[in-house]
């Protein structure tokens, strides 16, 4: 298993519930701020079907009642989670989520190297380690698919600008998730574990201000222009300065070789709009489980049907984006929403 991020823990635990023994490289120790704090409901039932649910729940985070958006207009709808069958949301300490995932993934029996990085060709590690199969769960990167020659396929070249803070003395904690849509991009905010919080701008790479003298500068002034956001981080103090991350829309051109799958981002990574990381991550993590046992019980097809299960995902996926930015009318010139909405 080639990283160890959510996707990589959670394949490593449903194959051993399986019965396969598992080794993950994780490059990190896990104690760098990570992203996507948001989970939706639906996160519970792949929770419990990987047998993390109780250690999720006793690990303190923090419930979510719903989003609330400023999308197409500037009035703040509200999708509720209060009917929902799985119950609440829930805004995460990442860092302690991964690390949770990781651990549980240990405790059941997997091998985990942390700080451990693995510079060898895909040839050298099916040798050296006598490996059966091998996870690309490397996120964004696909590393192991790119060096087996295979191409990723970027749908667009969003970006995250995001910065961690801290809750003022008094001000209340949100239990929602906060999404407000501007001319160039959109802002997410979300209330994590022990008064913290992250907030987030989306706009793609060539129409953030790199060239600008401070980068802070361009973040904060486009925070300046928002309305909701504005008004709830007033509330906060930045610990952290914004920095950047990935956010578009992309997939392997094939997520399956002969003895190999890919997994979470490395398979296919999702506009945050969705909220569909972390659960498409877990969701991919039992599939891939399946598959990997059928291919070890000689089903000639089990990787091959992989991909196309996977495929026809993202091909889903990318309909019901698009449904979404048609949605916000309100900057025809923009060209952040014209490359979405002429698609």
């Amino acid at each position: 298993m080639l990283g160890g991020g959510p996707a990589g823990a959670s394949t490593a635990l449903a194959l051993i519930q399986r019965g396969f023994s598992v080794a993950v490289i994780e490059k990190s120790a896990y104690d760098e701020p990570r992203v996507g704090e948001t989970l939706q409901p639906r996160i519970r039932p792949l929770l419990v079907t990987l047998g993390v649910w109780e250690q999720f729940l006793a690990d303190d985070h923090l419930p979510a009642a719903g989003i609330r958006a400023a999308w197409g207009g500037d009035d703040l709808h509200c999708n509720d989670f209060l009917f929902n069958p799985h119950g609440a949301g829930w805004h995460v300490d990442r860092r302690r989520f991964d690390s949770m995932l990781a651990d549980c993934a240990e405790k059941a029996g997997a091998v985990l190297h942390r700080n451990t990085s693995l510079s060898m060709s895909s040839g050298e590690l099916r040798s050296h380690l006598g490996v059966r199969f091998i996870v690309d769960a490397t996120g964004r990167h696909s590393s192991f698919a790119q060096r087996e020659g295979v191409r990723r396929i970027a749908y667009d070249h969003m970006i995250g600008v995001v910065a961690f803070g801290r809750r003022a003395s008094g001000a209340p904690a949100g239990c929602f998730t906060l999404i407000e849509s501007a001319e160039d991009g959109w802002w997410y905010g979300a209330a994590l574990p022990d008064d913290s919080f992250a907030v987030a701008y989306m706009t793609d790479a060539d129409l953030y201000g790199h060239a600008e003298r401070d980068e802070r500068d361009c973040w904060l002034r486009n925070l300046r222009r928002t309305v909701h956001v504005r008004s709830v981080v007033g509330a906060h103090h930045f610990e952290t300065a914004a920095h950047v991350v990935a956010a578009g829309s992309s997939r392997l051109e094939r997520m399956a070789g002969p003895d190999w799958l890919a997994v979470g981002d490395a398979a296919m990574a999702f506009d945050p709009l969705s909220g569909q990381g972390v659960y498409k991550a877990l969701q991919c993590a039992v599939r891939a489980a399946d598959a990997i046992e059928r291919w070890s019980a000689g089903v000639p097809s089990a990787l091959h049907d992989y991909d196309a299960a996977m495929k026809r995902d993202f091909d889903e996926y990318l309909r019901i984006r698009a449904r979404h930015y048609q949605r916000e009318p309100r900057w025809p010139d923009s060209a952040f929403w014209r490359r979405r909405q002429s698609r």
